[in-house]
């Protein structure tokens, strides 16, 4: 964003903004489907029963919730000077949004650090799940509120979020510092620091399994061990991806917020804010097409697994007797995704 001392408002009146709205709306509820259909997958074939599957249903849920607050977050042009009531609303839907947002990212960050630990320390991670749980929530909580006391929350642009000028009237809106402050000490900062710390953590991640790799294949390990070291990096692969997901789609928009600094009003800016509505609106759909793509999961992906999975919910378990075409294997996976369980039981 450009921090000029100007206190005209034409700046924000440009139409072509109002396209992001509509932008984000399509590509919000097209996430929001999409992971309702995810999260209904993970519970019809009951895929929450291991750790690993629990962490990305954590995912799925908190991105759920963000989807589902940028669908509705439109009116925020609406709300400069507008009746106590759509302004409050406004209020409540910035409030939503950042808290949202964060429990996203405390989400996607706790399955990298889990990772981390199983891959470097060899560790048994499922009896932190409930602590993982508490930070999810309660982080983004303890400090979403803040903005409350400044009355941060409102319009900011033609969205509702931490709000960067003051709305007196159509044409007089200076700067509102304490909104300023706020977008870098709780969203900026934070978002970036771990970002920058998530890149670390796969890196590290990624040459540890990397070596590995290659002391298998020069030396003589016990085939148990070996097995064991296969199982959990199968697991891990299941999770890889959405910490990847998450920092390949902030690119764009850290490029966009660094851009902003120097200009908001030529086209490249405006390109750079319409990729970044796209990105931050998909990104419930670029979940679900990563949680569609591991193997296991396509597997399920047939009206056959998926009537047999209908009945077990039925309590016609015991009746549901598979059918197959001919030629086709009898041999059935157990869970979509990958788990710990011969791994945890020895380790």
């Amino acid at each position: 964003m450009e921090f000029n001392s100007s206190t005209n408002c034409t700046m924000l009146d440009n139409e072509k903004y109002d396209g992001l709205v509509v932008v984000q709306i399509i590509f919000s509820t097209v996430s929001c489907v999409l992971l309702l259909c995810m999260i209904g997958l993970i519970v019809l074939f009951k895929e929450y029963q291991f750790f690993s599957q629990r962490l990305i249903l954590y995912v799925a849920v908190c991105s759920l919730i963000y989807s589902l607050i940028n669908s509705i977050n439109f009116f925020g042009r609406e709300a400069q000077n507008a009746s106590s009531a759509l302004e409050d609303l406004c209020m409540a839907v910035g409030f939503f949004n950042q808290a949202s947002f964060c429990w996203e990212l405390m989400s996607v960050t706790i399955i990298m650090i889990d990772i981390f630990i199983k891959i470097v320390f060899k560790r048994q991670t499922e009896k932190f799940e409930l602590f993982y749980v508490i930070l999810i929530i309660f982080v983004p909580l303890s400090f979403s509120w803040i903005p409350f006391i400044y009355k941060a929350y409102g319009p900011a642009g033609t969205f509702c979020w931490i709000r960067e000028r003051t709305f007196n009237n159509e044409t007089y809106c200076p700067l509102f510092w304490h909104g300023i402050y706020l977008r870098f000490f709780l969203y900026y900062g934070p978002l970036y620091i771990l970002f920058f710390a998530l890149f670390i953590l796969i890196l590290s991640t990624w040459c540890i399994i990397r070596k590995r790799h290659k002391q298998w294949r020069n030396s003589q390990l016990d085939y148990q061990l070996v097995h064991l070291e296969q199982i959990l990096e199968k697991e891990v692969r299941s999770l890889f991806a959405y910490p990847v997901i998450f920092i390949v789609v902030n690119i764009i928009p850290f490029a966009h917020r660094v851009y902003g600094i120097y200009s908001t009003s030529d086209i490249t800016y405006f390109v750079l804010s319409l990729i970044t509505v796209i990105l931050f609106s998909t990104q419930g759909s670029i979940i679900m097409i990563a949680f569609l793509s591991y193997p296991e999961t396509r597997k399920k992906m047939k009206w056959i697994e998926i009537k047999a999975a209908f009945r077990r919910w039925r309590g016609k378990e015991d009746a549901a007797i598979r059918e197959y075409l001919v030629g086709e294997s009898t041999e059935r996976a157990d869970s979509i995704l990958p788990t710990n369980t011969e791994y945890t039981k020895i380790v």
